[in-house]
């Protein structure tokens, strides 16, 4: 970069690889296991611990839960991104307003927005640190969570998708989970967390900045992709894997000055980058190509 710009134009990579997130958190860990054997009859069903009534703290709606669901809706059956878990969540929140760009190396556990609560596995279910009525469109992360029919989350992300009279999450939306790397809906009862941990988010609306652009990039193509981004005399470049693999996708960002935009460049062809946009490397009938999804 010559000097003279060094300090007025400033590119903040932000991806799901190897700087801010490490490559072996990426894949989603949920599956479902064997149920295991019977314990003695007198231990085979154990209640759920139900907590004492108390105040629930009131968390503000927000205006991103409604088209969450509707995205999540319509990408039932689908793959977004890579079809990793965390991905689903990323596209998601950027696609309805919220906060996106969520995922650091500062913790194992992915932060999605504001903590609601923290619901701790124990022999007798799930336990809620704090109470707390969930919505559609909140963000789950599970840590290690063990149910009682077997299922296991070790590190996995999800969406709810309903909830009880109570605010008790009923069904979630998913990916990569079960080894569908696609959108699917599912059922779930927290009350029979025995294990590990989850925790529940509330999405943010998205404030946007002056010179500061977050977008999104993948490769649905069946060969990896070589990826070019400049912004004036600033540039990057970095390689996206083939379709349907966690490194096929990343989450970008960059800081500008002086009102300029950035450029994606693949294969020669350049697109501008939005804020809060989403891009698509693609198979045109001219070769490999890019464009604007959402």
């Amino acid at each position: 970069m010559h000097p003279q710009t060094r300090h007025r134009l400033r590119p903040a990579l932000d991806t799901l690889e190897a700087r801010d997130v490490p490559t072996g958190w990426l894949s989603s860990s949920w599956m479902t296991r064997v149920a295991p054997a019977p314990a003695a009859p007198a231990a085979a069903v154990v209640s759920p611990v139900t907590p004492a009534p108390r105040t629930v703290t009131p968390h503000p709606l927000t205006s991103v839960g409604s088209p969450m669901v509707a995205y999540l809706e319509a990408h039932l059956g689908q793959r977004v991104g890579g079809g990793e878990c965390a991905q689903l969540a990323v596209e998601a929140l950027r696609a309805s307003g919220a906060r996106f760009a969520w995922l650091t190396s500062t913790t194992l556990d992915y932060a999605w927005g504001a903590g609601l609560t923290t619901i701790v596995g124990t022999a007798n279910g799930g336990v809620y640190r704090t109470a707390a009525e969930f919505q559609p469109g909140d963000v789950i992360q599970f840590t290690n969570a063990r149910f009682r029919d077997g299922t296991v989350a070790v590190h996995h992300t999800a969406i709810v998708a309903a909830v009880d009279s109570a605010g008790h999450v009923t069904a979630v939306y998913q990916q990569n989970a079960n080894g569908v790397r696609a959108v699917t809906k599912n059922a779930l009862d927290l009350s029979q967390l025995v294990g590990g941990y989850v925790k529940v988010y509330r999405p943010l609306a998205r404030t946007p900045l002056a010179g500061r652009f977050q977008f999104t990039v993948v490769n649905n193509t069946g060969a990896s992709v070589g990826v070019a981004e400049r912004a004036g005399t600033a540039w990057a470049s970095y390689t996206l894997s083939r379709a349907n693999t966690a490194a096929s996708y990343e989450i970008r960002a960059w800081t500008t000055y002086g009102g300029a935009r950035p450029t994606i460049v693949v294969a020669g062809h350049a697109i501008a980058v939005d804020d809060a946009g989403a891009y698509e490397i693609y198979n045109s009938g001219g070769g490999v190509a890019i464009r604007k999804i959402g």
